[in-house]
C-alpha cells in the first residue's frame, strides 16, 4: 500500500467517514440468516452443477466435450500431430 498509493490518496482515505443510513444490530438471528442463505447457495450450486457421482440438474455443459467429435476429429488429429 505503501509503495503503490500515492500520498494524497492516502491522506484522502485517512479523512474519508462512511455514514450508514440505518445499521442494522448484532443479532443471533441475523447470523442465522446469513449463514441460511449461504448455506442455500451451497446447495443450489451442488444440486445445480453435481457432485462426483451424482449429475446436477444442469445439461448444458455435459458431455461438451464430444458434442463435436465426429467434426473436429480429424483436423484434431492433423493439428496435433506428433
Amino acid at each position: 500500500y505503501m509503495a503503490v498509493m500515492p500520498r494524497r490518496n492516502m491522506v484522502s482515505l485517512e479523512n474519508l467517514y462512511v455514514r450508514i443510513a440505518n445499521p442494522e444490530r448484532e443479532s443471533f438471528v441475523i447470523f442465522l440468516d446469513v449463514v441460511g442463505w449461504a448455506g442455500l447457495a451451497a446447495l443450489w450450486v451442488l444440486a445445480y452443477m453435481g457432485v462426483p457421482g451424482h449429475n446436477g440438474w444442469q445439461t448444458v455443459l455435459r458431455g461438451y466435450q464430444w458434442d463435436v467429435h465426429g467434426v473436429c476429429e480429424s483436423w484434431v488429429n492433423m493439428r496435433y500431430a506428433v
